[in-house]
């Protein structure tokens, strides 16, 4: 595989994932948009388009970058490229690395925080694809709960073979064999729910 079939990959994938967010304004009530990632594309404008309609204040998600969420819960940015960056969730002692756009670089860097080993859940980039979930990056992070957003028969074929079979014995769930997926914390304990395969992991 060449470079430029990398970059093709992470490219539609990064417009796929935009398109998902168009309507979220209209369906829910935004304090703030943080913005990763090149402009460019229809989903993008109409996703910026329905934010400036709703007065949503937009912001440049900068590495560094943090949100008070109330209750104790934070979110922040570790880590920023073109297309999306790495957030991390923490609430009391669970921490969630939400990374669906990590790139080989961005995976790189996150890696190297050794802060980050043991967290509570990770959501893998690009959809489980092996080129940015290497095994020494989830053998670092070792993950109690592994997600994974991605279309049923998507025509991919993620996540990767190699990405499942390194996951085989672990706690994972998946949106095209689980549906949604939520997680609900106190900052002692974490629940998960499923819509088709409820899992309720160790704290």
């Amino acid at each position: 595989m060449t470079i430029l079939d990398v970059v093709s990959r992470f490219t539609r994938r990064y417009q796929e994932q935009v398109a998902g967010l168009v309507g979220v304004a209209e369906r829910y009530p935004v304090g703030q948009a943080w913005i990763a990632g090149a402009a460019g594309g229809a989903a993008y404008r109409r996703v910026l388009e329905e934010l400036n309609a709703a007065s949503v204040p937009i912001l440049a998600a900068q590495p560094g970058a943090g949100l008070d969420l109330g209750g104790g819960a934070r979110l922040e940015v570790l880590a920023s490229g073109e297309h999306g960056a790495a957030l991390l969730l923490t609430h009391g002692r669970a921490r969630v690395l939400l990374a669906p756009g990590a790139d080989p670089a961005m995976v790189e860097a996150v890696a190297q925080d050794a802060g980050l080993a043991g967290l509570t859940a990770l959501l893998l980039p690009d959809g489980g694809y092996a080129a940015v979930n290497p095994t020494d990056w989830l053998q670092r992070l070792a993950p109690g709960l592994v997600l994974i957003s991605v279309a049923a028969g998507n025509d991919r074929g993620l996540p990767s073979p190699a990405v499942v079979s390194w996951l085989q014995g672990r706690s994972v769930l998946r949106t095209d064999r689980d549906g949604w997926i939520e997680l609900i914390s106190d900052g002692r304990q974490l629940w998960v729910q499923a819509e088709r395969a409820p899992v309720s992991p160790p704290p």
